[in-house]
């Protein structure tokens, strides 16, 4: 596994997409379609695709490397997520490693902070690209599944994991917080409070919201570093706003899997530099002749 850094023109480009839940072979050819045109539009430099991928945990070695081929052929670093529709699974976990550029990580079992059924944690750290200096950092983590309570989120034990990677960032940063984007599949709470700025506006948006909120934005607003949260789930919104300094956006759906519609089929492009880390930039892009890009919103 290669180290990320930033490219020649001093920026990092992360395209997230979300959903594509495919049910049917074709569905995996739709979203690898769709993929491929983000790709050439957005030019990322690394791709998070942030859970929900099939919608019975039946991902099969010939339909994820259909999905994926655009990134294969690119040769774009990319990891995933796991939504309320991918339990872990230590198969699959190995299935998605067994293709390059997967930069999907398990925290230890001998981690205090390790749950056997949500392993799938990291933190990806970019350094910039004349230096070994961390400029920005990428999380993603598992929301788990739903409950007899409702949709879950962040674990108490996550979170506890979460302040203390942002701290050992802090702390080899003499000090300062490195600027971050967080992805994770449920949405929190609050996005039902954000100052919407771009996107379709979609009464669904109160339906996504985490039930079993343990903390996690007020977590990340008190360490100070996470700049934008990107979020999947709901398939039929593409929304960005802003809620106490802090973007909220969602990367909407890839493919006609499940539920959908033509006007949030697409992905969220998030860019740092790393002159200005601290300042990021998002759009959307869509897939579809019907589904709208959106203006750049910037920090």
């Amino acid at each position: 596994m290669r180290v990320l850094c930033c490219n020649e023109k001093g920026t990092f480009t992360v395209l997230v997409v979300s959903d594509p839940q495919c049910e049917e072979f074709f569905q995996w050819e739709e979203a690898g379609n769709e993929l491929a045109q983000l790709v050439e539009k957005a030019a990322p430099d690394f791709v998070l695709i942030n859970g929900d991928m099939e919608s019975n945990c039946r991902i099969t070695k010939e339909g994820w490397e259909i999905f994926i081929q655009p990134l294969l052929l690119h040769n774009i670093p990319w990891s995933t997520t796991n939504g309320n529709h991918d339990p872990f699974i230590p198969e699959i976990a190995q299935l998605y490693h067994s293709f390059p550029g997967c930069y999907n990580q398990l925290i230890e079992e001998t981690d205090e902070y390790f749950e056997a059924e949500r392993p799938q944690n990291y933190c990806l750290p970019v350094y910039a690209k004349d230096s070994d200096r961390v400029r920005f950092a990428v999380y993603g983590m598992d929301t788990g599944v739903m409950t007899e309570d409702g949709w879950d989120g962040l674990s108490e034990k996550q979170i506890a994991w979460y302040r203390r990677e942002s701290d050992r960032l802090k702390e080899a940063n003499d000090g300062k917080c490195v600027p971050a984007l967080f992805c994770c599949h449920i949405p929190f709470a609050e996005v039902t409070k954000m100052e919407v700025m771009d996107g379709v506006i979609n009464e669904a948006i109160g339906h996504t919201s985490i039930a079993n909120d343990h903390g996690a934005f007020a977590a990340m607003k008190a360490q100070g570093d996470v700049k934008i949260a990107v979020f999947g789930h709901s398939h039929l919104i593409n929304q960005v706003g802003m809620y106490e300094g802090i973007i909220l956006g969602f990367a909407g759906k890839l493919s006609t899997g499940s539920y959908h519609d033509e006007l949030s089929r697409g992905g969220r492009v998030v860019r740092f530099s790393q002159e200005q880390p601290e300042k990021v930039c998002t759009y959307w892009l869509g897939t579809l002749p019907t589904s709208k890009d959106q203006k750049e919103v910037r920090v």
